[in-house]
C-alpha cells in the first residue's frame, strides 16, 4: 500500500481568542446555482471544510451538514477537510489541503478580508506547491447560525 504524501502546513495552530468574526456557526458563500457551505472556524484555530454545493435553500444544506457532520463521526479521520486559520487586523487566512495527484496532497492558503463579524471576502488562492495563484471576484462568505457545531477534536495539528 503506497503512502500518501502531506506536506507540512506554514500556518501554526493559534488560539483566535477575541475573534472578530462569528463562530457558532458555519459560512457559506452565494452563487447563481445556489447555496455552497464554506465552513466551520473552532476558538483553538482548527477549520473545517465543508463539501458541497448548489443548495436550493438552507434547510437543503442544514440538513446535509447534520447528516455529514453531527450524526456521522467519519469526517474526524478524513484529513482533507481539516484546516488552519489565522486572523491578524482585518486579514483572514485559512490553510487547507490541496489534492494534487492520488499519492501527493499539498497545502493551500485562502487569504480574505474582515467586513464585518458575520461577513468576509476572499481574495486569493495560493499554491506554492503548484506555483499557482488564483484571483477571486465577489468571493463573499457569510455566516449562518448552526448549533451544535461538529467536535472539533483531531489529531493532525
Amino acid at each position: 500500500k503506497k503512502m500518501i504524501y502531506w506536506e507540512d502546513f506554514t500556518l501554526q495552530k493559534t488560539a483566535n481568542i477575541d475573534s472578530p468574526i462569528r463562530l457558532q456557526g458555519y459560512y457559506y458563500s452565494i452563487t447563481d446555482e445556489g447555496y455552497d457551505p464554506f465552513g466551520f472556524f473552532y476558538q483553538n484555530g482548527v477549520f473545517i471544510e465543508i463539501r458541497g454545493s448548489n443548495f436550493k435553500n438552507f434547510e437543503e444544506m442544514d440538513t446535509i451538514i447534520q447528516n455529514a457532520f453531527i450524526n456521522s463521526k467519519r469526517y474526524m479521520s478524513d484529513r482533507m477537510i481539516w484546516g488552519l486559520y489565522t486572523i491578524q487586523d482585518s486579514i483572514i487566512r485559512i490553510e487547507t489541503y490541496y489534492h494534487i495527484s492520488a499519492f501527493e496532497r499539498c497545502s493551500s492558503m485562502l487569504m480574505g478580508n474582515i467586513i464585518n463579524d458575520t461577513t468576509f471576502i476572499v481574495h486569493y488562492l495560493s499554491i506554492p506547491y503548484k506555483k499557482e495563484v488564483r484571483k477571486f471576484e465577489n468571493n463573499y462568505k457569510y455566516f449562518r447560525a448552526f448549533t451544535p457545531k461538529p467536535d472539533s477534536t483531531q489529531t493532525f495539528f
